[in-house]
């Protein structure tokens, strides 16, 4: 286990991570101070527990003990029921068009789960965590709940199967990916200027995290932007929102919001269960 958790932890990967996640926070802090004028505040009960889920994702736990084990059982499981889908197709391709074909492919897959996570009742019970932080942070960008994670996860595996990409350009990849996803949670006005119509900015991204429903369902892409505008669920709005985080109420606490989806999930369930039963008593009567 521990050769494992060594290899995956200084992987070119996890690397890329790290780096991409220390020049966004560097970035974030330069912002804080010279464009708000003030320094950020880490020693809150909200900045504490999005450290929590920071040092669980980007810190090796989650991918030693929970990614690196499922992919490796859905890896056989292609190689054994479903091996066409290896079709390598960028194995020969140059790498500038790897890290680019791999980087979109991914995000579509995951702009349509984010999307998912919008829609459904249950996912949203989940995905809610990630929406409760009310100050946002690159450390923000890691704050959801480890099922949605494990769901996150799956959505690029499929094309990353397919593609077959070398480990460099996806590690190249999963840097940019990595670096735009932290600093589109800062809660930053930067829009990136023309690269914003392709390309997810602060400012794009900070619509996404606000209480008005109006503004919250909409910007699903988490590094291209140009999936919103594809597919009509881009949100534009030239002010900052009024407040981020979600009208319900969500524990602040990391081991509270591990169980809230499930405590959400069965109230609703009891109540529908009841309704039900009242309306059929209703009616036999």
């Amino acid at each position: 286990m521990i050769a494992i958790a060594w290899r995956v932890w200084s992987s070119p990967v996890n690397a890329a991570r790290f780096v991409a996640f220390g020049g966004a926070l560097v970035a974030w802090v330069v912002y804080k101070r010279y464009e708000e004028r003030k320094w950020p505040n880490f020693l809150t009960r909200d900045a504490a527990t999005d450290a929590i889920y920071t040092a669980i994702y980007l810190g090796g736990f989650y991918s030693v003990c929970i990614a690196a084990p499922i992919f490796a059982v859905s890896e056989r499981l292609v190689v054994r029921f479903a091996p066409f889908l290896q079709l390598h197709l960028l194995q020969n391709a140059n790498p500038l068009v790897q890290i680019a074909v791999v980087s979109i492919t991914m995000d579509f897959a995951c702009y349509w789960v984010h999307r998912f996570f919008h829609t459904s009742t249950i996912l949203w019970s989940f995905h809610r965590i990630h929406h409760s932080q009310t100050e946002l942070s690159p450390l923000t960008g890691y704050r959801f709940h480890i099922a949605e994670a494990i769901v996150r996860g799956l959505a690029p595996m499929i094309p990353g199967i397919m593609l077959g990409p070398t480990t460099a350009t996806f590690t190249i990849a999963i840097w940019l990916d990595t670096t735009l996803n932290a600093l589109a949670h800062s809660g930053g006005s930067w829009t990136f200027g023309i690269l914003g119509q392709a390309l997810v900015s602060p400012h794009f991204h900070r619509l996404h995290h606000a209480v008005d429903p109006r503004l919250h369902q909409g910007n699903y892409g988490l590094t291209y932007s140009l999936w919103d505008r594809l597919f009509r669920t881009a949100v534009v709005a030239s002010e900052a929102p009024a407040a981020y985080g979600v009208p319900e109420e969500v524990p602040r606490s990391f081991l509270k919001q591990l169980v809230d989806p499930v405590f959400v999930i069965s109230r609703r369930s009891f109540r529908q269960s009841s309704a039900t039963n009242v309306t059929a008593q209703s009616a036999s009567t």
